[in-house]
């Protein structure tokens, strides 16, 4: 097979005077990975040569001379300030930039640093010409980071294609090939010790890149690690697992947009709906992706009977229900006011008082009191009198909630407005939606979470931000989270071997996930056999509290390729450092696995590619059956909510209250 090879030269480009950059901030082989990493080792070859040749002590005093005088002599194809001050008339901002200049030339000629002669040699072998000349513009294109007030230009560049004086020329060829391998140097070109740290610092130290790392430094993957359950990735062709035991330690996937997450996440999740345990998805992102496009169209058929689409923008005409203020048992009425009022308190904490949160709880509390009752009364308890007076008429509680409303009745219609009015504009903003209030209005909730959780049901959450509004979908996101941690919380009474596993899986998670005393919720999780997933773009998205929830309590973490959190993220992926996180390729994950219980050292592996579509109008046949299924019509459901605001106080007989 013949192979074309493709040669360059690089030197400074400018005279001695002007300094290369020096680079301190970052890792300059990161920079090299581009040309490595795609390279075909079979079929192509890229080489670099930078040769060094160091300057004799007995020269370096005649050659500084020779620098400083060559300024003096304005010898220089760029004017610079001379070393006396006299300065040309210039612009004050064209002045500001040769006093840099200036300084740069001070600082290389005026130290004592010991001078070098340098020249770097690339040369790149390939099947394809054009293919051999990418590698080299590619390689040549690294080095443009050491680029400063001096630059690393090519030399040799092309002379109208003449045959004896073009970079193409066999005897240029031939001297190349020559200098390359007995390392003979011909650079004429001098820098100082400090400019070449920069060059050499990838090549004289251990280099944190990580194409360089896994040639030398394998992340093996845990020998106990499985490979069947919630597969995450593939090591060499072998599949790595998360076991169903080890999810209800958690798992925390970061990446940024575009990378593959949602992806893994639906694949996470369709492994789990496949063995039949219950799986709770919550997607508030912008379209819905994770529900509509990556686990509706996956499903099979078999699975459709328990399945629950709750989906707003879907259900227009055969809404589900979902009532916040559903209780099993008396006792569970103040957890379930507590819940709602630091949801609303949390999303609003900006302009949250202490006046608003006594109304929001004390008026849950009453309704909560009277069976059927929805968060759609809450304006209708505040702002009627007469729907007030009959709804807390028998409330058995005069030191609690009726002196509560015997104060609220005592006060003008301007100071209840002062107090209740800025809950009541939060509220309507969610509430004016028909979609959420046919949702959140109806009575009875017409699917049951509790059986969904204990019996290996299956519930999709479809909230997407672009058609609900943001704020309507952190909120709605968050006070479902409430439902669901109430309904696993009911598993308490029963011995841990009769709880089923369960997975929550939230994208986005720093929308949704507001819940009081989360650390608490992290650990107790695991004993009722509850397992989260929360997957996000970036930690600047997380609040203090639930980073250090999430440091403290998740036992599994995949990591895709986060070049702005690597350094935090590397705390907790030990032994993988930055550098490997922030180098790592499309669908590529570092991966720290629980097994057994344990969080064992990070690895890194591939993402498999999701599961194939089950046909065009597979997701929307399976929408329209679970909507048929656990949707009631649109017309029966307003009917039911007008008709328990019509009159109220007009009845005469009295409420019955739980």
């Amino acid at each position: 097979m013949r192979l074309h090879t493709v040669r360059l030269e690089l030197r400074p480009g400018r005279p001695d005077a002007w300094p290369m950059r020096q680079i301190a901030d970052w890792d300059p082989l990161r920079g090299f990975v581009p040309p490595f990493e795609h390279l075909d080792p079979a079929r192509e070859r890229l080489t670099m040569c930078v040769d060094l040749l160091p300057v004799a002590p007995r020269e370096l005093v005649p050659l500084r001379r020779r620098i400083l005088s060559a300024v003096r002599r304005r010898e220089m194809r760029d004017s610079l300030v001379t070393i006396n001050g006299v300065n040309d008339w210039v612009m004050p901002a064209e002045n500001i930039e040769r006093q840099v200049e200036r300084s740069g030339l001070l600082a290389k000629v005026g130290r004592s640093d010991p001078f070098f002669r340098v020249q770097i040699l690339i040369s790149a072998s390939s099947p394809s010409r054009e293919r051999a000349r990418e590698l080299v513009e590619r390689t040549y294109a690294a080095w443009e980071q050491f680029s400063g007030q001096n630059y690393l230009g090519a030399m040799g560049t092309p002379l109208l294609g003449w045959w004896f004086l073009g970079s193409n020329a066999p005897w240029r060829r031939s001297w190349f090939d020559l200098r390359s391998r007995t390392g003979l140097h011909t650079g004429r070109r001098l820098l100082t010790a400090r400019e070449l740290a920069g060059l050499l610092k990838p090549w004289t130290r251990q280099c944190e890149a990580p194409i360089v790392l896994r040639g030398e430094r394998e992340l093996p993957v845990p020998e106990l690690a499985a490979s069947t359950g919630m597969v995450i990735c593939e090591v060499k062709g072998r599949p790595v697992a998360l076991a169903d035991e080890d999810a209800r330690y958690h798992v925390h996937a970061i990446a940024p947009t575009g990378k593959g997450k949602s992806t893994l996440l639906a694949s996470m999740v369709l492994a789990r709906i496949e063995r039949g345990l219950a799986s709770i998805v919550i997607d508030p992102g912008l379209k819905g992706d994770v529900v509509r496009r990556d686990l509706l169209p996956r499903i099979p058929e078999r699975d459709w009977e328990r399945v629950v689409v709750l989906d707003p923008s879907r259900g227009r005409e055969r809404p589900l229900g979902l009532n916040l203020l559903e209780a099993a048992a008396p006792e569970q009425h103040e957890l379930i006011a507590d819940q709602v009022t630091y949801v609303f308190r949390s999303l609003f904490q900006n302009s949250w008082g202490a006046r608003m949160d006594d109304v929001m709880h004390t008026s849950l509390l009453t309704l909560l009191r009277r069976p059927g009752s929805t968060l759609c009364d809450l304006p209708q308890l505040l702002l009627d009198d007469e729907t007030r007076r009959a709804w807390t008429r028998g409330l058995q509680d005069p030191l609690g909630l009726e002196l509560f409303w015997r104060e609220w009745s005592r006060l003008s219609e301007s100071e209840r407005n002062q107090r209740c009015g800025p809950i009541l504009a939060r509220l309507r903003t969610v509430l004016m939606r028909p979609t959420v209030r046919n949702l959140l209005g109806q009575s009875r909730s017409t699917f049951d979470l509790t059986r969904i959780v204990d019996e290996g049901g299956v519930l999709l959450v479809a909230l997407p931000g672009g058609e609900l509004g943001p704020g309507t979908s952190s909120l709605l996101g968050a006070l479902l989270v409430a439902r669901i941690w109430q309904a696993v919380q009911a598993r308490s009474s029963r011995p841990e071997h009769e709880r089923p596993d369960a997975l929550l899986a939230i994208d986005e998670a720093h929308r949704v996930v507001r819940l009081p005393q989360l650390e608490e919720i992290l650990v107790e999780a695991r004993s009722l056999r509850l397992g989260l997933l929360l997957g996000h773009q970036h930690m600047g998205q997380l609040p203090a509290d639930l980073k250090a929830a999430i440091g403290a309590n998740v036992h599994t973490r995949i990591a895709f390729q986060a070049e702005q959190d690597a350094a935090e993220l590397a705390a907790w992926m030990r032994p993988a450092g930055a550098a490997d996180l922030a180098g790592l390729r499309q669908f590529e994950v570092a991966v720290r696995l629980c097994v057994a219980g344990h969080s064992e050292p990070a690895f890194i592996g591939m993402t498999r590619p999701p599961a194939p579509e089950l046909g065009p109008d597979h997701a929307s046949r399976l929408a329209a059956a679970a909507l048929a299924r656990w949707g009631r019509p649109r017309a029966e459901v307003e009917a039911e909510m007008l008709e328990r605001y019509r009159g109220p106080a007009g009845s005469s007989e009295e409420e019955e209250w739980a």
